[in-house]
């Protein structure tokens, strides 16, 4: 910016003396708010938010108790294998495999067969919880939903699914 002699500024921004008070669903996003990567991270945002609601008694975040349902549903599965999978880097998953495994729900053993990776598996007490929230997560999910129909629901998860790369892992019957 530079100061003219006659005391204005050229390069300021004009402030106008009556600011339009706008409420967060007011908010125009042009062309960006139609996009999927906005609309999904806005999903997932309000989706959290009642996650923890619904989750918070077991003191775990989303991405914990994630982890804990995939060790135990994928017994001995090696800790790089299932960063992969979640798409959790390498430094996250440390973090998270290591509050799990303070917590008593998670155990990491050095296979014998190749001293640089780490096999994972579920304490009883990660299996009780892991197993509780695998029976509360379906319902919680189309709660959290509710706004679609049973249709709705189905291509929205078999969508998801496509975009994410996993539709060959689930057969259209197997989308909750």
């Amino acid at each position: 910016m530079t100061l003219h002699r006659d005391g204005s500024v050229a390069g300021a921004v004009d402030r106008p003396d009556d600011i339009r008070e706008l409420r967060p669903g007011d908010v125009d996003f042009g062309p960006v708010g139609r996009t999927v990567g906005f609309l999904t991270r806005l999903a997932q945002v309000a989706i959290v938010e009642r996650f923890y609601g619904a989750f918070d008694a077991t003191g775990l975040s989303p991405a914990k108790l994630s982890l804990l349902a995939c060790v135990m549903l994928n017994p001995k599965a090696r800790q790089g294998v299932l960063a992969e999978a979640l798409r959790i880097k390498r430094a996250n998953m440390v973090k998270l495999v290591r509050g799990l495994e303070e917590a008593g729900l998670l155990e990491r053993t050095i296979p014998d067969d190749d001293r640089r990776s780490v096999v994972l598996s579920v304490t009883p007490r990660g299996r009780e919880i892991a197993e509780q929230f695998i029976a509360a997560i379906g319902a919680f999910d189309r709660r959290t939903i509710a706004c679609l129909t049973d249709g709705e629901y189905a291509e929205l998860v078999r969508l998801l699914t496509k975009v994410t790369g996993n539709d060959t892992a689930y057969p259209p019957q197997q989308i909750p």
